[in-house]
């Protein structure tokens, strides 16, 4: 399996896109490792990627839906803490068992990874985008 990056997956915000292509390429490597059967070193660089990404890039999309009054912010906000959670709990499975025994825990990694970049950032962050592009809109009519 693949993750790849397409057209549909764009938000109209640039920092977004930015930060969304780079997810998807680093997914997208780890996904390849997994099917390939030598995932376990690809997983600590996708670990070490997801501890700064999700610092930098859910906190700069919080950070957006805050200053526009994003209705669905607390939905928005649960889809990014059950990914927090995700990642950590899935890290601390792979940390605790031998390398004989995750690969149970990097397929379970990989999918949830693959989820996240399919549905929310086609679903959720596009909705956000167009939220947010609207908003700057607004702003940008009344100055």
């Amino acid at each position: 399996m693949t993750l790849e990056w397409k057209k549909t997956f764009l938000t109209g915000l640039n920092w977004q896109d930015e930060q969304h292509r780079e997810l998807f390429k680093r997914a997208d490597r780890f996904v390849r490792a997994v099917d390939e059967h030598h995932a376990a070193l690809e997983a600590l660089k996708l670990f070490a990627f997801l501890d700064e990404y999700i610092v930098e890039h859910l906190d700069a999309e919080e950070q957006a839906m805050t200053t526009h009054n994003y209705p669905a912010v607390i939905e928005h906000l649960a889809e990014h803490t059950a990914f927090i959670e995700d990642v950590a709990r899935l890290k601390k499975q792979l940390a605790e068992q031998s390398a004989a025994d995750c690969s149970a825990a990097l397929a379970a990694l990989s999918k949830r990874v693959s989820d996240w970049v399919s549905h929310h950032i086609h679903s959720v962050d596009k909705e956000l985008g167009e939220f947010i592009r609207k908003a700057e809109a607004r702003t940008r009519a009344k100055a």
